[in-house]
């Protein structure tokens, strides 16, 4: 609930929000999970996606169009909470 109510207060500070624009479509049938995105701030074009529930974890690696996709499966790591990746920094 203080989750849904600070992400209603963050969106009505942002008086500039625009329309949604589509970039790429990623592929469904093998990322059928993402319980985080990040787009690389060093690496033109790349975003990271991690499934932390049933197979995984795996961290799934695409362009921003969804395409040139590479799996990368983690072994003897058992994440608790995948999401916080998105507001992660690593050098910079």
């Amino acid at each position: 609930m203080i989750f849904l109510l600070l992400s209603l207060l963050h969106a009505s500070v942002c008086t500039q929000w625009g329309k949604p624009i589509e970039i790429g479509l990623l592929p469904h049938k093998q990322i059928n999970e993402a319980s985080g995105l990040q787009v690389s701030k060093k690496i033109k074009d790349r975003m990271y996606h991690v499934n932390d529930s049933g197979e995984g974890p795996i961290f799934f690696v695409t362009d921003t169009k969804g395409a040139n996709l590479q799996v990368v499966k983690v072994e003897d790591f058992y994440p608790v909470d995948a999401e916080d990746m998105t507001i992660a920094s690593y050098n910079g």
